[in-house]
């Protein structure tokens, strides 16, 4: 009897919601890679000092020319990877950046419908209350007036 409530832009609500979750996806994506750039940024700076170590036991010892024109360019092209991996975050550091910034528009504009929803649900349910109640109201006084 009581009549359905059908919210005329919930077709917009979801795809709101559903570019939310995108987002939100995307910043996980985001994290995930800078965890992985911050672990081998890691692993670059514990190879680097494992390699003046080696190089520190090698000179106590007598060797060749090769073996000491090694270690500088070993330490070099750590150094590289090292400021490649440190761009590369900040590069990512910037992407996260500006997508939290999309997240907080995108929720801005799905918690804004979803009080419009809110709003109109609350509206609906007091009509039809309304209705209800003048439906009632017309009953009685349809059976006071047969007695």
């Amino acid at each position: 009897m009581s009549e359905q409530f059908k919210f005329k832009l919930a077709v917009l609500l979801n795809l709101r919601k559903f570019n939310e979750k995108k987002i939100k996806i995307e910043i996980g994506r985001i994290i995930s890679k800078i965890t992985a750039i911050n672990e081998k940024m890691k692993i670059i700076k514990n190879d680097i000092e494992t390699g003046y170590k080696s190089q520190k036991n090698v000179l106590k010892e007598s060797t060749s020319g090769l073996m000491l024109k090694f270690y500088p360019l070993y330490f070099d092209g750590k150094r590289a990877d090292l400021k490649e991996c440190e761009n590369h975050l900040e590069d990512l550091q910037k992407q996260y950046n500006e997508k939290r910034l999309e997240l907080q528009k995108a929720m801005g504009e799905t918690k804004l419908l979803e009080k419009m929803e809110l709003k109109k649900r609350t509206e609906h349910k007091k009509n039809v209350e309304k209705k209800e109640q003048d439906n009632i109201e017309e009953l009685f006084r349809n059976k006071r007036t047969v007695l």
